[in-house]
């Protein structure tokens, strides 16, 4: 996954929590409009949706056949919830 695939991930989750983008984010957080804590959630979550998204893309190359017809089962197995970043 390239690093701007990555930047897209990050920027669509910034619009879905209500900012502009990735940057504006950073850019509330460097105006102290938002505390360490609070951008370290939004980084964490951003970064479980790439971690995701880099998962499910291993799932269709290992077995692309199976993933298909085995869609739940193999995205239980390999994007296992105890990989999230808490």
């Amino acid at each position: 996954m390239s690093h701007q695939e990555k930047q897209i991930i990050f920027d669509e989750y910034a619009k879905k929590q209500g900012f502009k983008d990735w940057e504006d984010v950073q850019t509330e957080y460097h105006l102290a409009l938002m505390s360490d804590d609070e951008l370290k959630l939004y980084i964490f979550a951003a970064c479980d949706l790439v971690q995701a998204e880099q998962q499910r893309r291993i799932a269709e190359k290992v077995c692309p056949e199976e993933f298909e017809l085995h869609n739940k089962t193999l995205k239980a197995s390999i994007i296992n919830p105890e990989n999230i970043i808490s």
